[in-house]
């Protein structure tokens, strides 16, 4: 799974779909999540590019983002944020969110 920097979304975010989980490694939901958010990155691959955010060492992205609470899921569409989910989210919903933005 790709670690992006607030560097690498300025540079890679603005085309095609990029999903991004916000989380950190002392916030256990977070790794509750990074099961699905797995499964669904190998399963959408060719649709979007799934990446993880750690809000500790992006912490301007965070602010970017608006993030009060993790995890926290951001679907950005040709560099346009298209819809953010907070919390803990199952496969099914996790591919719902993805597919209704591509």
């Amino acid at each position: 799974m790709l670690e992006w920097t607030e560097k690498e979304y300025n540079e890679q975010a603005a085309s095609g779909v990029t999903v991004i989980d916000f989380w950190a490694p002392w916030c256990a939901p977070c790794r509750m999540m990074a099961a699905p958010f797995a499964a669904v990155a190998q399963q959408l691959s060719d649709k979007a590019r799934f990446v993880k955010v750690n809000i500790d060492e992006n912490e301007n992205l965070a602010v970017r983002f608006g993030i009060a609470a993790i995890p926290t899921v951001a679907v950005v569409k040709n560099g346009e944020v298209k819809e953010i989910s907070v919390g803990l989210l199952t496969e099914d919903a996790l591919t719902n969110l993805v597919m209704r933005n591509l």
